[in-house]
């Protein structure tokens, strides 16, 4: 290999290398995020099976009656909580 060569290949290599520690750290921070989530909604989710009379707003009110809609609730609070805590820690 000529010194162009080495450099050019040298240069890629590090590139590589690069690539692969910065899409191992984007995956961590996924992980993160997911348990984070994870925990907001396993601790919202007791309050939100137990709400009565509630609806989701906007202009076609909604009541929230069935587990599904619980889960929705408690899914919307721990997105809430999620991108609270990411503003706040940023």
């Amino acid at each position: 290999m000529t010194k162009e060569e080495k450099a050019a290949y040298r240069k890629g290599y590090q590139a590589g290398v690069k690539r692969k520690r910065l899409m191992i750290e984007a995956s961590v921070r996924e992980r993160k995020r997911n348990a984070l989530w994870n925990r907001a909604f396993i601790t919202v989710l007791p309050m939100a099976m137990t709400v009565d009379g509630w609806t989701f707003g906007g202009a076609n009110k909604r009541p929230i009656k069935t587990t599904i809609d619980r889960m929705e609730l408690a899914a919307r609070w721990a997105d809430h909580a999620l991108a609270n805590h990411l503003r706040e820690n940023t």
